[in-house]
């Protein structure tokens, strides 16, 4: 485990244990940390610039660079959200990952550690549309469905249907 990936875990279990003692009424998770440290993983970046296999998208639009990138490439890549760690600070961040669990990231050039859950595509845009806003783990105008452990789509089985390992 190389300094950043050590850092952005510190960050996650740190984050996990802030409402771990009092966890909100209903919710199978205490926030959004705990739910990526319980289902997520790490993922490998690689270094080198990809841009001759996929087109940079716009700075600060992740979730919709993140799913664009796999819908143009559905056979070879998986959606991920989660924690990420570029400059200074873990952040919030969407990314695809290949079959092999590499990193391709459509909005950093500079990633140097990736912990995130990831999900079907179909799962995401699913949530896209009944939310109307980009993204999938801080869905609270939909009431945090994965946080809650709730299936916002009976039909696929609850938290883990969504969730692709």
């Amino acid at each position: 485990m190389n300094e950043e990936e050590k850092g952005l875990t510190e960050f996650l279990v740190t984050m996990a244990a802030f409402n771990s003692v009092k966890k909100p009424n209903g919710f199978k998770y205490s926030n959004m940390c705990d739910f990526i440290l319980k289902n997520g993983q790490f993922h490998k970046t690689i270094e080198g610039d990809y841009t001759p296999i996929y087109k940079m998208g716009k700075k600060k639009e992740c979730f919709t660079n993140a799913y664009n990138l796999v819908d143009n490439f559905p056979d070879k890549l998986t959606y991920v959200e989660g924690y990420a760690y570029s400059v200074a600070i873990p952040m919030y961040h969407a990314w695809a990952v290949s079959k092999t669990g590499h990193v391709f990231d459509p909005t950093w050039n500079d990633g140097k550690a990736y912990y995130g859950v990831e999900f079907s595509l179909d799962y995401v845009m699913k949530t896209i549309l009944k939310r109307k806003c980009w993204g999938v783990i801080d869905a609270w105008e939909i009431g945090w469905p994965l946080l809650t452990g709730e299936d916002p789509y009976p039909t696929e089985g609850g938290d883990k249907a969504c969730i692709q390992k």
